[in-house]
């Protein structure tokens, strides 16, 4: 039947996609991965946290993504996921092209509770997200 044959088509492509993750390059990797940062005032146990999600990868700039929100500055950022390390570096560009040199590196661990961080929410919990 033709749904037979579209979910068929569908599971094709997922599989493409997924010889493309495991044959491509890093930068190929890296380009279909997600940061979500769930930040809170407290320790990573308030109630009071937001949950942010970012490309990996790629240069963007938080203010342009949630604009006015005290948590992220208005320089752009590059992120690089390795060993379940986050390198996050900080350019001195606000326009989301990371195109000036780096005004500062850090290297974060995934998966747990980081900080702290500045206000309003110095606490974190950083994760991949992968998408197809």
């Amino acid at each position: 039947s033709m749904n037979y044959y579209y979910h068929s088509y569908i599971l094709l492509i997922y599989l493409f996609k997924l010889m493309k993750v495991a044959f491509g390059g890093e930068e190929l990797k890296q380009n279909l991965l997600l940061l979500e940062s769930v930040l809170c005032s407290d320790k990573c146990i308030s109630e009071n946290c937001k949950a942010y999600t970012t490309k990996v990868g790629r240069c963007y700039n938080g203010q342009s993504l949630f604009p006015n929100d005290p948590s992220w500055s208005s320089f752009d950022i590059f992120d690089v996921i390795e060993k379940q390390i986050l390198n996050r570096t900080i350019f001195s560009t606000t326009n989301s092209s990371c195109s000036n040199n780096n005004t500062d590196n850090f290297q974060i661990p995934l998966n747990i509770c980081v900080g702290p961080f500045g206000e309003p929410r110095p606490w974190g919990t950083l994760s991949i997200l992968v998408t197809m």
